[in-house]
């Protein structure tokens, strides 16, 4: 398989365990900086020395918060939307007008209306800071304006068009079909946490191929792709665990995607083979800081990794204070 070929079930299974595997000291640094901005990072603290008072309290656990400080003041500097400027193919002044009064609206609009998971770039510039990478994926969804829903739309307002009705009846009609192709807008943007995220990384064709791993129930399968698309010995369960978990992989490379449920012994298409047809990969992937070549496999660095050690040791020496101050505060002389 390569970054043009159709995939396989068996194949998403295989390229996942193998990523997932090249990226694993990678994925060991994104639990370390991630835990040191959700103040779950390791301190040394310990309990009155060799021979602690009785009934001392017992340890509370105090954090300086600097390393979420550090990465929420980089964030706010550098999060923000960016507007899609249209440079126009000559100095025609017809060129001019159509590529500031239509295409750039157009664009921008597009870009905001593609976002239905809730805004993209904040989570993503987000990761950026706190992991050295954020990513996204983009692509078009044109069967977003062929539900039956739609359908049945249109077919109302032809027929009000045909059968002559009144002008403000075939208004309301088409601002239905009008409201539901912007309610639905056949492009999406979406957020993808970079936890998630195992690209392979190239110089020449940037992201050949891409593979997202994700943990979910077996309910939450069943809910998102149907009952068939999980083994075979599932099939006859009532109803299903909404506690035990079973990987699912969405593989893309630059011309196809495939959604797999990860079963080791029969890995099985979540979804129809898409065929995305952008000659690139869906899957984005922005880059701040990166590592030297190393044996690690290591390469995307967070803004707060050079300064762990200094906020583990600060969040230790103001813990064993306050452990201290709370020790001995009512001790006796």
């Amino acid at each position: 398989m390569a970054y043009n070929s159709i995939p396989t079930p068996q194949y998403v299974h295989d390229f996942a365990r193998a990523q997932k595997d090249f990226y694993s000291a990678q994925s060991t640094l994104d639990k370390l900086m991630s835990d040191l901005y959700m103040k779950k990072n390791y301190m040394d603290v310990v309990l009155g020395g060799d021979q602690p008072p009785q009934n001392a309290p017992p340890i509370l656990r105090l954090t300086t918060g600097l390393a979420g400080l550090a990465i929420d003041q980089d964030f706010a500097l550098v999060n923000s939307f960016p507007y899609l400027h249209i440079n126009a193919p000559s100095n025609d002044v017809r060129d001019q007008d159509k590529a500031d009064g239509v295409m750039e609206p157009f664009f921008n609009e597009a870009l905001l209306r593609s976002q239905h998971g809730g805004k993209v770039l904040p989570r993503s510039i987000f990761d950026l800071r706190l992991l050295g990478r954020g990513c996204f994926d983009l692509y078009p969804l044109p069967q977003a304006w062929g539900t039956d829903e739609y359908r049945e739309f249109v077919k109302e307002w032809d027929e009000l068009v045909a059968s002559g009705a009144d002008e403000d009846t075939i208004k309301d009609a088409a601002d239905l079909v009008q409201a539901y192709r912007l309610d639905n807008f056949p492009l999406r943007w979406r957020y993808l946490p970079a936890v998630n995220v195992f690209p392979v990384m190239s110089s020449e064709r940037r992201i050949p191929e891409a593979v997202q791993i994700y943990e979910m129930s077996l309910a939450a399968i069943e809910a998102e792709y149907g009952r068939e698309a999980l083994p075979d010995r599932w099939q006859a369960e009532g109803t299903l665990s909404s506690t035990q978990t079973m990987p699912v992989y969405v593989y893309s490379n630059l011309f196809y995607q495939l959604v797999v449920v990860g079963d080791d012994n029969e890995p099985r298409a979540a979804r129809p083979l898409y065929e995305h047809k952008l000659g690139m990969n869906p899957v984005v992937v922005m880059e701040a800081e990166l590592f030297p070549a190393n044996d690690l496999n290591i390469r995307w660095k967070s803004a707060i990794y050079h300064v762990r050690d200094m906020c583990e040791a600060i969040d230790s020496i103001v813990n064993q204070l306050n452990t201290n101050f709370r020790t001995y505060t009512m001790a006796p002389l």
